[in-house]
């Protein structure tokens, strides 16, 4: 698998919604808030630890919102087929990933 550590600026956008996927992101260090058009207030604000951009890659779906950094940041970033390798070789991680994203797709469903 091949994994990049990606710098980010405040306030930058990572990935628009709209917009096809191609990467997942892991964040090293900083934080991030998800934004959808139309809505009045962030969808999530996520920090160390936390992920995003799984759901375009697994449902196969253009992007279902904006990303943008709240503060300098640190994201890994593993391209989509590298994603889909890792997640064959652990299903275990597959499935989790997979679950989270359909609370997310739920969530953003409701409005």
């Amino acid at each position: 698998p091949y994994i990049r550590l990606a710098r980010f600026a405040k306030g930058r956008s990572v990935v628009e919604e709209g917009e096809r996927g191609h990467c997942f992101y892991l964040i090293y260090k900083g934080g991030v808030e998800v934004l959808k058009n139309g809505w009045d207030k962030p969808v999530a604000r996520l920090g160390s630890g936390q992920f995003f951009g799984e759901m375009s890659l697994l449902f196969n779906q253009p992007r279902s919102a904006t990303v943008r950094t709240t503060k300098p940041a640190l994201l890994f970033r593993l391209h989509c087929a590298d994603f889909n390798k890792i997640l064959r070789k652990n299903p275990a991680m597959g499935r989790a990933i997979r679950r989270i994203a359909e609370v997310r797709r739920k969530e953003l469903a409701q409005h």
